[in-house]
C-alpha cells in the first residue's frame, strides 16, 4: 500500500522535458547556421590571433593598431590560400579536355577489364547502370547530333532555349553562392577584429554571469577553455603545413596532376579526425585515375598516405599538437559525426575543441564530473604493448 502511494522519482517528468528542450535546441542551432557559424568560426580564430595581438602590445603598438594588423595578418593568409586553389583550379578547368579524355579511357579501360572477367560487355554494363553510351564519349554524340534530320529543328530550338535556361541559372546560382561566401568571410573576420579588440569585456561579462565566491573556478575554466583550444588549433595549423609538404612532395613525384591543390585539400581535410583522412585518400585516389590510372600512381599515392599517417600520428601529432583535447576516440567520432550533421564540414572542425572545452567545464563542476569522466580517457588501458608506439617513443629519446 505504501509504494502504490508513492510519488514517482522527479526525474520521472523532468526527462521528457530535459528531451523536448534537447530537440528544440538542436533544431534551433541547425536553423541559425548563417548566423551562428560566423561568430564560431571567429571565435575559434580570435583564439589562435590572441597570442599574436598580445605580441604586439608587448612591443607598445595600442590596441586598436594591434588587433587591425592581427586581424589583416590572418586575412592575408586567407586570402593567399583562396589565389593557390583558384590558380591549381583554372590549370584543372584549362586542361579539362585531356583530363577528360584520360577519363574516358580509365573508364574503357575498367569496362574491358570487368568484361573478361564476367563476360558482360561494354555496353551492357551502361545499360545495367542506367548510362546512355553518349554520356562517356563526345564523339558518339556529334554522330547522333549530324544524323537528325531538318524535321525535328523545331524541337532543337526548343531544347536549346531550355539548356540555354538552364546554364543562365547556373551561372546565377554560382554567383549569388560566391557573393555569400565572400560576405560570410568578410563578417568573419570583422567579428575577428571586435573579438580581439573587446575581449577583455567579453571576458568580464562572462564571469559576472557568476557568484563572486565561484569567480576563481570560473577564471579557471576560462582559462582552460582559451588554452586547450588555442593550443589546439594551432597545434592542428602547423600540422597542416607539415602535411601539405609532405603530400605535396609524394604526389609529385607519383605523377599525380595538380599535387598542390589536391594535398592542401587533403592537408586540410585532416582537420576532421578519421573522416577527413579518408575523404582525402579518396581523393587522392580520383586524381590519380584523372592522371592516367597507371598501377605506379595508385601505389604511389598509397605509399605517401601510408607513410604522412605514420608521421603524424606518432611523430608530429605527439610533439605538435599532443594530448591538447583530452578526449577518448569513441567521443571524438561522435562529436564530429554529430557536428556533420548538424553544420557539415564547419561543424566537424568546431566540434573537437568544442567538446575539449565542454570537458574542461564538466571536469569543474561537481555533478558535470560523471560526463567529464566518459569524454575524457581516463581508464583507456595501456598503449605500452602497441608496437608503433613503443618506436614514438623511441623517437621522443632520440629527439629529447
Amino acid at each position: 500500500m505504501e509504494n502504490r502511494n508513492r510519488f514517482p522519482h522527479p526525474l520521472f517528468y523532468l526527462f521528457p522535458l530535459y528531451a523536448i528542450g534537447l530537440y528544440f535546441l538542436v533544431l534551433g542551432v541547425i536553423n541559425a547556421y548563417v548566423f551562428l557559424a560566423p561568430i564560431s568560426i571567429a571565435a575559434l580564430m580570435t583564439m589562435i590571433l590572441l597570442p599574436v595581438v598580445r605580441k604586439f602590445e608587448n612591443w607598445k603598438i595600442n590596441r586598436f593598431l594591434s588587433t587591425f594588423l592581427a586581424t589583416c595578418l590572418a586575412l592575408s593568409l586567407y586570402l593567399s590560400m583562396f589565389v593557390v586553389i583558384s590558380l591549381q583550379a583554372n590549370s584543372i578547368y584549362e586542361n579539362w579536355d585531356t583530363v577528360s579524355g584520360r577519363v574516358q579511357n580509365t573508364v574503357q579501360k575498367v569496362q574491358e577489364s570487368i568484361s573478361g572477367i564476367s563476360g558482360v560487355s561494354p555496353d551492357k554494363q551502361l545499360e545495367i547502370l542506367n548510362i546512355p553510351p553518349s554520356a562517356l564519349s563526345s564523339d558518339s554524340t556529334n554522330a547522333v547530333n549530324s544524323q537528325k534530320s531538318e524535321k525535328d529543328s523545331t524541337s532543337k530550338k526548343g531544347e536549346t532555349k531550355e539548356s540555354t535556361a538552364k546554364q543562365n541559372s547556373g551561372v546565377k546560382a554560382a554567383i549569388t553562392n560566391f557573393l555569400d561566401f565572400v560576405g560570410y568571410s568578410l563578417l568573419t573576420f570583422i567579428y575577428i577584429f571586435f573579438f580581439l579588440f573587446y575581449r577583455t569585456k567579453i571576458r568580464l561579462s562572462i564571469v559576472r554571469f557568476f557568484p563572486e565566491n565561484q569567480r576563481d573556478k570560473t577564471n579557471k575554466i576560462l582559462n582552460g577553455s582559451l588554452s586547450i583550444a588555442k593550443q589546439y588549433l594551432v597545434g592542428r595549423l602547423i600540422l597542416i603545413f607539415f602535411l601539405w609538404i609532405i603530400y605535396s612532395v609524394g604526389m609529385a613525384v607519383s605523377g599525380i596532376d595538380s599535387p598542390i591543390l589536391i594535398s592542401l585539400i587533403a592537408a586540410a581535410l585532416s582537420l576532421i579526425p578519421y573522416v577527413g583522412t579518408v575523404i582525402g585518400y579518396v581523393i587522392a585516389m580520383m586524381m590519380a585515375v584523372v592522371s592516367g590510372g597507371e598501377t605506379g600512381q595508385y601505389i604511389g599515392v598509397s605509399i605517401t598516405y601510408g607513410l604522412a599517417q605514420f608521421v603524424e600520428t606518432y611523430i608530429l601529432e605527439p610533439f605538435v599538437v599532443g594530448d591538447k583535447v583530452d578526449l577518448n576516440p569513441l567521443v571524438t567520432i561522435i562529436v564530429v559525426v554529430l557536428g556533420g550533421l548538424v553544420w557539415g564540414v564547419v561543424g566537424m572542425v568546431i566540434s573537437i575543441p568544442l567538446f575539449g572545452m565542454l570537458k574542461i567545464l564538466a571536469d569543474q563542476v561537481t555533478v558535470l564530473k560523471p560526463l567529464g569522466y566518459f569524454l575524457g580517457q581516463d581508464d583507456m588501458g595501456s598503449k605500452d604493448d602497441d608496437f608503433l608506439g613503443a618506436i614514438a617513443k623511441k623517437l621522443k629519446r632520440m629527439f629529447k
